[in-house]
């Protein structure tokens, strides 16, 4: 008639279209319902809910009214199957109801649901409820291998409470990781990663009546081991493989680029279904990282392998170096851990291939016949087992000519160190070089010219000079030599220059003590150190500043009236030191203005706290004095007193014996405010007490060792070898031999320390005059054997050895020892 049929016939509550069947259309309802729990425990309450019962014509039936047996026909008498309420009892009606179990004689009890619809058309549903222990849990997941850090953790059961237990066994000894009761769900997902290894899995189901334990369950958690690529490779379209992950239903690869740009995906594939994957397109150079990780059989996808990395390279040549003198060069390259490689070598202008080679099984190749003179350009690439060929190595030049000359690398240009590193490329072949500088400044030839060996294995040659250069433009070239005398070209010819800093100003009369200096320099010069001598006074450091930032420096304490000579020497940020400029000297005459006017003390004094004396200066209310220890090189400040009303004051600070201060005094007006300084004084704290009287012989039993001088005649010279002459900055130092004859020594006087230290600016001065030429000695043949070093920077007068005779330095000429000199003006042409 047209009307399908409705059915429910699973007990689910879903009433479906049976097109199987062309029946009477049927109008009942449909009994379902549930009990929970069930298994149920002993007096536990059990709630049955009917509320799924529904009806096969949803369209107007509705269910009316529910009735519930809790325990139908429990004498099991036969009844009538068509009529629902034969042996029925109703225990409760509504569509939801709860009943205990209390009868502890019987495990096993039916349970009947009568359901009405409003037309009075029944149907029933009857159920089991077990009252007992619970069924035993039968757990089902992880699967035995999984890569999820956090595996959803199901079983099977009857509705229960449970106790689930997760062990960590991966050392043989059960380490709880997981213990959670009243669960009520079986299903569990751990909020935190578990670590790597092997579990076990324990659920215990509970009632009232008892409790039931699953047997042991097993597990590993692993991660997706990574196999291949790693490290450095040639493939540009690498096969990515690793291990396999047991039960696994496919992969996810994903790669990333990480130099030399970086790049999230370069590959991704999310449907591997084996253990590898080859690239179909060329990744480049460049250095990569890669991650897989695994789907279970569930579809779950877990955690992400820990990462390799590695590096598509090309290969590259190591020899031969790019000058060879070897007509047979031996090309080598690096290992790229190829099956072979294929080499490609042309002659530019010339044969193209005049090597090839494509099979070679190492990572060298000699060819066995003479190269001719000329340029040649070469190539090479790695080759797998398969054929798949790596990228070719850059194109590699090398020249086997003798007509060309090694590279030079360093120095050029302007080099800051005095001492610098000649480098130059090594030629293949060589045994030695020939290294030739000239000094373009001076006009001297061959001021370097050296015999380099060669080093085996070596990309460059480096040789030092062993004394330092003198500042000036140099120009150097070097030349490869063969065993058998064969010679190279010379090499391009390479300048470079070795600067000091030069003074500007002051130079000449100055009309200000406060002069400003000003040099020039170099950008390599980080630092200045600037040192200032009185040339009237003979004073050494009147100013000396050091790691001076730029190239000029404001004075704040005045010079008094007097000539001076200035120098200057860069410091770069190596700490290499320039040579000392050339001096400049200048000098001043100014008056003093309303400055006071210092009168005592100067010279030397043995009192440590002496008292200053001054007369007043102009608008002066009170006085202001700064004190500075000049014999330290950072001269620094030991008095600064302000606001002193007198125009003396006495020194609360003990000064040093043996040490030289300079002194100024400034006057303060009212408001406090300095007016100009006054004009330096010197003075030298000397110990108090007559200076003791020692000889030579005293001194070298007590194992002493002191400077002494000697004083001898000019016929003595010939006599006394000269060890050493040096001017620089801080004087001039004449040093002789210690050995002194036996004849000699009554005119040998011991120099006690402080007394020498007190001539020294004097002696400086002299032998600073001397060493310009204004002074000179006649020194017969014995002139022949004095050597004049370099000019430095460092005055070093030290003893020779701690025998029975003192170290004797000839520190300088008639000032101290009475050695006779000449002086005399030289005439122009002398002097030219």
């Amino acid at each position: 008639i047209g009307n399908p049929r409705l059915i429910e016939g699973n007990g689910d509550g879903v009433v479906t279209i049976d097109l199987g069947a062309v029946e009477h259309f049927v109008n009942k309802p449909v009994a379902i319902f549930i009990a929970n729990p069930n298994p149920a425990g002993l007096n536990e309450l059990v709630t049955f809910d009917g509320r799924g019962s529904t009806h096969s014509n949803p369209q107007s039936g509705v269910i009316a009214s529910w009735e519930w047996d809790f325990d139908f026909n429990p004498t099991g008498a036969v009844v009538n199957p068509n009529d629902p309420y034969d042996g029925f009892t109703q225990d409760a009606t509504g569509s939801t109801a709860t009943h205990t179990y209390t009868d502890n004689s019987r495990t096993v009890f039916t349970v009947r649901l009568i359901v009405k619809d409003g037309l009075g058309n029944v149907s029933y549903a009857d159920k089991v409820v077990v009252v007992g222990v619970p069924t035993k849990p039968v757990v089902q997941r992880p699967f035995s291998t999984t890569t999820d850090l956090t595996p959803e953790i199901r079983w099977a059961a009857s509705p229960a409470d449970y106790r689930l237990q997760v062990f960590n066994v991966t050392t043989g000894t059960r380490v709880s990781v997981i213990d959670l009761s009243g669960l009520t769900a079986t299903t569990y997902t751990p909020t935190t990663n578990l670590a790597v290894g092997r579990y076990e899995v324990v659920v215990t189901a509970s009632n009232s009546s008892g409790s039931t334990t699953s047997d042991s369950y097993f597990f590993d958690v692993t991660r997706v081991n990574l196999t291949s690529p790693v490290g450095d490779t040639f493939d540009i379209t690498p096969k990515f493989t690793w291990d396999a992950i047991p039960g696994a239903f496919g992969y996810d690869v994903w790669v990333s680029q990480t130099k030399p740009v970086y790049k999230q995906t370069v590959l991704r594939n999310q449907s591997v279904s084996g253990t590898s994957l080859e690239a179909t397109t060329s990744f480049g150079l460049g250095e990569f990282t890669w991650w897989v990780r695994a789907f279970d059989a569930d579809g779950v996808v877990g955690a992400w392998s820990p990462s390799k990395t590695f590096t598509i390279k090309q290969v590259a040549f190591t020899s031969p170096a790019s000058v060879t003198m070897n007509v047979r060069p031996t090309f080598s390259w690096t290992n790229m851990n190829a099956a072979r490689y294929e080499l490609w070598v042309n002659l530019v202008g010339g044969q193209s291939k005049i090597i090839y080679q494509s099979a070679l099984t190492s990572t060298s190749f000699t060819p066995s016949s003479d190269l001719p003179n000329g340029t040649y350009e070469a190539w090479v690439r790695p080759l797998a087992a398969d054929g798949e060929a790596g990228l070719w190595s850059a194109k590699y030049t090398f020249q086997m000519d003798y007509r060309v000359g090694p590279t030079t690398v360093s120095p050029v240009g302007i080099t800051t160190d005095t001492t610098p590193e000649f480098t130059w490329n090594a030629v293949d072949g060589a045994s030695q070089y020939d290294l030739w500088v000239n000094n373009l400044s001076t006009g001297v030839s061959q001021f370097i010219r050296v015999l380099v060996p060669h080093v085996a294995n070596a990309t460059t040659i480096k040789y030092t000079y062993a004394s330092a250069l003198p500042a000036g433009n140099y120009r150097w070239w070097v030349q490869a030599v063969a065993a058998s005398g064969a010679k190279t070209a010379w090499s391009v010819a390479t300048d470079f220059t070795v600067p000091v800093p030069s003074i500007i100003n002051p130079r000449g009369a100055i009309s200000t003590n406060l002069p400003k200096f000003t040099w020039s320099g170099v950008t390599q010069y980080v630092k200045y150190d600037l040192w200032v001598d009185n040339l009237t006074t003979g004073a050494k450091q009147v100013l000396r500043v050091q790691d001076i930032v730029g190239t000029s420096y404001q004075t704040t304490l005045p010079f008094e009236n007097g000539s001076f000579r200035a120098w200057i020497r860069g410091i770069d940020a190596l700490g290499n030191i320039s040579q000392w400029s050339g001096p400049a000297d200048f000098s001043i005459s100014v008056g003093v203005g309303n400055a006071p006017t210092l009168l005592s003390p100067s010279g030397t004094t043995s009192n440590n706290r002496p008292t200053f004396f001054w007369t007043g200066g102009t608008g002066a209310v009170t006085y202001e004095i700064l004190v500075k220890n000049i014999t330290d090189a950072s001269q620094p400040i030991v008095i600064n007193v302000k606001n002193i009303a007198a125009t003396n004051y006495t020194a609360t600070t003990t000064l040093t014996p043996g040490k030289t201060y300079r002194w100024w005094v400034r006057g303060l007006d009212a408001a406090g405010n300095g007016l100009p300084w006054s004009q330096p004084l010197d003075l030298r704290v000397v110990s108090n007490g007559a200076l003791p009287s020692f000889s030579p012989e005293d001194l070298a039993n007590l194992g002493m060792s002191v400077p002494v001088v000697a004083a001898l005649t000019v016929e003595d010279w010939d006599a006394e070898p000269v060890r050493s002459i040096t001017a620089h900055p801080a004087g001039v130092v004449v040093q002789i031999d210690p050995v002194v004859e036996t004849e000699r020594t009554e005119v040998v006087e011991a120099v006690a320390v402080v007394p020498a230290i007190d001539l020294a600016a004097e002696i400086d001065a002299v032998m600073q005059e001397w060493a310009s030429d204004s002074f000179f000695m006649e020194l017969a043949e014995a002139a022949e054997n004095v050597a004049v070093p370099p000019v430095q920077p460092v005055v070093s007068v030290e003893s020779a050895s701690n025998d029975q005779t003192a170290t004797i330095a000839l520190m300088s000429a008639a000032a101290v020892a009475g050695i006779v000199v000449n002086r005399r003006q030289s005439s122009d042409e002398e002097k030219k």
